[in-house]
């Protein structure tokens, strides 16, 4: 089957290393020429005026660019092609692709896993798919490959999906970034917790910065998530300076 790829950035990379012999592919990346992707993966890249010929293209760009890219390919892409977008969040996302491909099926799917997590497998991993209720023969062989690789799949709707990540996405990364501007002593003499906290720390600011803020820009809970935990952390601030009162 023919797939698109576009974004090839970190998680891009790791798609394609996974899937490279699941999908016959083409690859797009705006911010890295032809030449180097060749290099990359030794294939023939094709540009989104020949996206006609994919069966499913795979959107793994930034969820702030899924409205440029939408713009860019809306001409190129056939009826009958399966439109795959994996970002953090879901309501946005499928919101944008079905004002701009109302004629194609669009799926959405959030791998819970990356390049620091996973080394040689996806077995075990989780990955969320939410309105996935349509009927796609192209649907059903991506289902496939994905249980084949021995990823457990998990369904939701697009709210419920960005309702739960505001707390096990946009909280971990909040919570690391700030302390990634904190000078943690990183030495051999400490607790499991606080090195546990530290590999947080690490794996947070390994992704990039517009990561974080189109996590919280585009999903409509995690503003709420980041008022909640400020205000616990200064309530239990209160807490111990009332203490060194008495």
């Amino acid at each position: 089957m023919k797939a698109s790829l576009f974004g090839f950035g970190r998680f891009g990379k790791l798609f394609y290393k996974f899937f490279k012999d699941d999908f016959e592919f083409s690859i797009y990346d705006k911010n890295i020429s032809e030449t180097e992707l060749r290099k990359l993966t030794r294939l023939k890249t094709i540009r989104p005026y020949n996206l006609s010929e994919s069966d499913i293209v795979f959107l793994a760009v930034p969820i702030s660019s899924i409205q440029e890219i939408s713009k860019e390919i809306k001409h190129s892409i056939n009826r009958n092609t399966l439109i795959v977008e994996m970002c953090s969040v879901k309501i946005y996302p499928q919101k944008i692709l079905r004002r701009y491909f109302p004629q194609n099926k669009i799926v959405g799917i959030h791998p819970l896993f990356g390049p620091d997590s996973v080394k040689n497998s996806l077995n075990g991993h989780q990955i969320i798919i939410v309105d996935n209720s349509i009927k796609s023969e192209k649907l059903s062989y991506l289902i496939n490959i994905l249980t084949n690789k021995g990823l457990k799949l998990i369904q939701m709707t697009s709210n419920e999906h960005d309702k739960l990540m505001a707390y096990t996405l946009c909280l971990t990364q909040f919570i690391g970034r700030a302390l990634g501007n904190i000078k943690l002593p990183d030495k051999s003499i400490g607790t499991k917790g606080y090195f546990d906290l530290l590999d947080i720390v690490k794996r947070t600011n390994n992704d990039t910065f517009q990561l974080f803020i189109d996590m919280n820009k585009f999903n409509p809970h995690s503003e709420k998530m980041r008022k909640e935990v400020i205000q616990e952390f200064s309530k239990i601030d209160r807490i111990i300076s009332n203490r060194f009162k008495n």
